[in-house]
């Protein structure tokens, strides 16, 4: 739902201003008059009351995970029709975008860091992210990273909500091949999407740059395809931080780090080596354009929805037809 500045949630919490919005809702800046601090506050889209449960289910659970690198949850209630989530409130930026050419690969390896520290307490305590990508890290001006919406993309279909493409693309573009085929993910899937958020940062595009722009084709790459070494698109990347993000992007879960803390393990190791290349400023990013027309994407993330319901039912022959005709869906429209 949409509120107006100056609105008050539970003759507490002042709307300032909008500051992001996505498939669950929309995120203010506000004022807490009982503590008398700034705050973020998330409000969930108009859904169920069933979704809505959920929302504030899972909001409590997120106040659990106390870790200096995860936002911190500091209430959680309803307003009327409106449920919504107090957070805490942090200056900085996502990591999308920070200034690139005022930072090098060491850099940028020390905030992937802190990323996986975050993960590791996260997952210790039995909660798996799901959705890890540059708009759910903001960088704070001390430096500080901090991971948000922890445990919220579980509740939402990660293909459903047709109204958002640019979400949805910017969503799969970072989620493991197992979460196409109808599994819901778990610890290694976070890491797969920590390796593609890596492979960005150090390479300046995705690991499947050509599929970037076409939803489905996307999810096909990450299924089918190996990425291409990110030291063919930035040299100067170290050949240990290569192998590492190699690891994170591989198909099979089980051939990745077993955990988060392994993964922490091999990049501190990896950066105590040194070597030529940490000190290298990062790449420009590449610009992604959309070039598919929003009812073809409609049209084929409807088709790759059944698909994927049909694989968890055990009907890989549907399965493999609903791939198709959403890859032929959107061939056809780039050919008018």
């Amino acid at each position: 739902m949409t509120l107006e500045n100056g609105a008050v949630l539970a003759d507490r919490y002042r709307i300032v201003e909008r500051i992001g919005s996505g498939g669950m809702g929309e995120v203010f800046r506000g004022y807490d008059h009982g503590l008398e601090r700034d705050v973020a506050i998330k409000v969930l889209a108009q859904h169920s009351d069933e979704v809505n449960r959920r929302f504030l289910a899972e909001a409590q659970a997120m106040a659990r995970l106390n870790h200096p690198n995860i936002v911190a949850v500091y209430d959680v209630g309803m307003d009327g029709s409106a449920s919504y989530i107090i957070m805490e409130y942090v200056r900085g930026s996502t990591i999308r975008e920070i200034d690139r050419h005022a930072m090098t690969i060491a850099q940028a390896t020390d905030l992937v860091l802190q990323v996986v520290a975050a993960l590791k307490f996260a997952h210790e305590h039995d909660v798996v992210h799901r959705d890890i990508k540059p708009g759910n890290v903001i960088v704070g001006e001390d430096g500080v990273v901090k991971v948000t919406d922890f445990g919220l993309a579980r509740r939402m279909s990660d293909v459903g909500n047709l109204s958002q493409s640019g979400e949805i693309v910017g969503t799969v573009a970072y989620l493991p091949p197992e979460r196409f085929m109808g599994k819901t993910g778990d610890r290694s899937s976070d890491l797969y999407s920590v390796g593609v958020l890596l492979y960005e940062l150090v390479a300046g595009t995705l690991p499947f740059a050509e599929a970037s722009e076409d939803l489905v084709s996307t999810m096909i790459a990450h299924v089918n395809e190996v990425p291409r070494s990110p030291r063919l698109l930035n040299p100067a990347i170290p050949a240990e931080l290569d192998r590492i993000i190699a690891r994170l992007l591989e198909s099979e879960p089980q051939r990745r780090f077993p955990d988060a803390a392994a993964l922490i393990a091999a990049l501190h190791a990896a950066r105590e080596r040194g070597g030529a290349g940490w000190s290298s400023q990062l790449p420009p990013a590449a610009a992604l354009s959309q070039t598919v027309s929003r009812s073809a994407y409609a049209q084929a993330l409807a088709l790759m929805e059944r698909g994927i319901t049909a694989g968890r039912n055990g009907d890989g022959e549907a399965a493999t037809s609903s791939y198709r005709a959403a890859i032929d869906a959107l061939t056809k429209n780039r050919q008018r």
